[in-house]
């Protein structure tokens, strides 16, 4: 297990030096002139004009490429960033779109959604267990059952047995003139004999029925 562990490390380690190695390979591109001539055409097109009325509404109507900041009052061009100002004070394509209030209410839903899913994974498990639980109970159950009736079994093949051997010993001493038959000792021992397996009979019935 602790050599499993140490490999997994080294892995990651070796992974992360390929990773940063790559990183420092990569050479960072700087903009070409083109792309800073469009930034400066968008900053220039996000501009209010001196016969501009300063407002929101206005700001907006320039485009999606331009953002209206609150807190500082001023259109700005968006470059998938919202330079100097806060995303709670940004305005983008409508002035009354809080985009921090879009924000957290996204967070929000993807937050019941994941709590959703894991609920739902949980209660999954939990019925696949109760399910595993319930065969063993019932694998259990027939396997006591069995037992019950091998015992049961047991106990009236050896009943039959001993009452096999009494016949033939009587069978013996009658033979031989060793026998006294008593009547009553016999109807009595044959009572008990037939009372017994009754008893197993009856026991053997309720554990089929179980």
């Amino acid at each position: 297990m602790l050599g499993q562990m140490n490999n997994a490390i080294f892995v990651i380690c070796l992974l992360s030096s390929i990773l940063v190695i790559g990183l420092k390979a990569v050479p960072i591109e700087e903009p070409s002139k083109n792309e800073l001539m469009v930034k400066k055409k968008i900053a220039v097109k996000c501009e209010i004009e001196n016969g501009e009325q300063l407002t929101c509404e206005k700001c907006v109507e320039k485009g999606t490429n331009c953002f209206w900041c609150v807190s500082t009052q001023k259109c700005m061009p968006y470059q998938w960033n919202f330079p100097n100002c806060q995303l709670k004070y940004v305005r983008k394509n409508n002035c009354w779109v809080d985009w921090f209030a879009v924000v957290i209410l996204g967070m929000t839903l993807v937050a019941i959604v994941i709590s959703a899913i894991c609920y739902c994974f949980i209660h999954f498990c939990m019925i696949c267990i109760d399910y595993y639980q319930q065969i063993q109970h019932a694998g259990e159950m027939l396997r006591l059952k069995k037992a019950t009736e091998r015992r049961i079994a047991m106990q009236y093949q050896n009943q039959q047995r001993r009452m096999e051997r009494k016949i033939i010993k009587d069978n013996i001493k009658k033979k031989y003139g060793l026998y006294y038959e008593n009547f009553f000792i016999k109807k009595i021992i044959f009572y008990s004999e037939i009372k017994k397996i009754k008893n197993i009979l009856l026991a053997m019935k309720n554990t089929q029925q179980f």
